[in-house]
């Protein structure tokens, strides 16, 4: 029979075991949460510097986007007043064409016809001179036209179909006012367009309606610039 110091040692013992046991799976327990809690803030980091470089790349493409578009617009942007300023530049000379050089021209035919001894030799020298000088006056015109033509390429390369279409109206309203006006002055530069009054107020009445349909056209092309600009 065991004595009591063997049973209490027996007893003793057996705690003693069955708290390292205890110990022991409650340390591996620890050491595989660490191991886990380790594990997780390791992805945690990698989730997070991926994070980081998607957005950083995101950043990257949005500024790249922005300065696209803001190199799209500002293109654009020039492209557009530059024609404005081309078109305002022609209308302005084919002003200066009839008004300050034509109408000079008018006067040193009506002096030299003045001046002459009225036979028809004389008027015919007035007139071949008037019409020479008006044929320049013609060809400074439509070199002007055809300047103001070329710059639509660069125009046409940027631009939407309706613009375009736009385009097309605007340089055909153009093209029709300064043939009319070429003819209207070479008419001009004979005796017979001198006093047919009937022909001269035609010609300028259909000129006035061009003049009209152009700035309508125009506006309606400026306004759809300005709405492509914008779409940017």
């Amino acid at each position: 029979m065991e004595s009591l110091i063997e049973i209490i040692i027996g007893i003793f013992v057996g705690a003693i075991g069955g708290f390292l046991v205890t110990y022991l799976k409650k340390k591996a327990q620890n050491l595989a949460l660490l191991e886990d809690i380790s594990r997780l803030e390791e992805e945690k980091r990698a989730v997070e510097k991926k994070f980081v470089i998607e957005i950083e790349q995101v950043k990257k493409e949005h500024n790249l986007d922005i300065e696209h578009r803001k190199y799209q617009y500002e293109d654009k942007r020039k492209v557009y007043s530059d024609f404005c300023n081309d078109l305002d530049k022609y209308q302005s000379q084919g002003q200066v064409i009839l008004k300050e050089r034509m109408m000079p021209m008018m006067k040193r035919l009506f002096a030299s016809i003045e001046n002459g001894n009225g036979s028809e030799e004389s008027l015919e020298i007035s007139y071949a001179d008037y019409f020479s000088d008006m044929i320049l006056l013609c060809n400074d015109l439509n070199l002007a036209f055809v300047e103001v033509k070329n710059q639509t390429n660069k125009l046409r390369l940027i631009t939407s179909d309706e613009a375009e279409t736009l385009l097309n109206e605007l340089l055909k309203n153009l093209e029709q006012s300064k043939d009319l006006s070429n003819n209207l002055m070479q008419f001009l530069a004979t005796p017979k367009g001198m006093q047919d009054k009937e022909q001269q107020e035609t010609s300028t009445e259909i000129l006035i309606t061009l003049g009209q349909e152009n700035e309508t056209i125009r506006a309606n092309l400026i306004k759809q610039m300005k709405t492509e600009l914008q779409r940017i």
